[in-house]
């Protein structure tokens, strides 16, 4: 896999994770991108191992042809049977318009170690019927990530030469990931109560159908305060009080189930170091917008 591929797909790698959702009434279900580990290492005894991942810089060489051959294997109809709204709906349609030649498989390979280290999917397969378990990174896989893949900085050739495939096929979906994380880091108690709840009902086996409709709404301003009090989080109260804050819930929703997942795992400090670094190189207004 040419360096480029793995430059430009960090973005879907940010966001591909595990467990169903539900989509709301007047919204088709945008399916998940599932989590798909590779085999991890193990010692004589059977325990798994983090293998350190290769130092493999990504260089401007010949960077931005082969950055553009790239992205131009980005297909303008999707690869999936699921309900399309790429570039405007979620990580599952992005995922979807990706190059053929572009796989988990490949991925791992060009890593160097295991993606995940443990979850309820088949080896390079996929499944979302779990409502137990979800896919877990392996640390040093999302390290190799915001070392080694994330973008260099906004003036390097790279940049310069994907900013306009990067504002026509990655900006919408970026962006919400970051007012999910601002959110988040902004308001950790009430991040940290929403995580806990979650863990608890995965761990009962109890996690019910349709939970993440509840954070539908996760980045209406009074959202954090008035959910504290009512335990479903979706009353009605919110159709007519900001809806979804302008951030469209319907992503919004699985970008919050996702770094849930990361804050349970233990890789959301690396992973939010790669997101800010993907959004200071190409959409840096953002971080100085209120």
């Amino acid at each position: 896999m040419h360096r480029s591929s793995i430059s430009f797909v960090v973005a879907a790698l940010l966001v591909t994770s595990a467990c169903k959702h539900q989509g709301p009434d007047d919204k088709p279900v945008e399916r998940a991108v599932i989590d798909v580990p590779t085999q991890p290492s193990a010692n004589a005894n059977g325990p798994k191992v983090i293998e350190p991942a290769r130092k493999t810089p990504v260089g401007d060489g010949d960077l931005a042809h082969e950055v553009t051959e790239t992205l131009n294997g980005f297909t303008k109809q999707s690869n999936c049977p699921d309900f399309d709204y790429f570039p405007d709906g979620g990580y599952s349609n992005f995922w979807c318009h990706r190059p053929q030649a572009l796989t988990i498989q490949a991925i791992s390979a060009r890593a160097g170690v295991p993606i995940f280290l443990s979850g309820p999917h088949p080896s390079f397969g996929f499944t979302n019927t779990s409502n137990t378990d979800f896919g877990h990174y392996n640390p040093a896989f999302v390290r190799w990530l915001a070392d080694e893949v994330a973008p260099r900085g906004r003036d390097s050739a790279s940049v310069q030469a994907t900013q306009p495939m990067y504002d026509s096929m990655m900006k919408p979906l970026a962006t919400i990931f970051h007012h999910v994380s601002r959110k988040i880091r902004a308001e950790p108690r009430c991040f940290e109560r929403e995580r806990d709840g979650y863990s608890r009902l995965l761990a009962q086996k109890k996690l019910p159908a349709g939970y993440y409709e509840r954070w539908f709404f996760f980045m209406n301003p009074e959202w954090c305060p008035r959910a504290a009090k009512n335990l479903n989080g979706n009353d009605q109260y919110y159709y007519n009080h900001g809806m979804d804050g302008g951030v469209d819930g319907n992503v919004t929703k699985t970008v919050l189930a996702f770094f849930i997942r990361r804050s349970l795992d233990g890789t959301l400090p690396e992973f939010e170091r790669a997101l800010d670094k993907l959004i200071a190189a190409y959409e840096p207004d953002l971080l100085a917008a209120p």
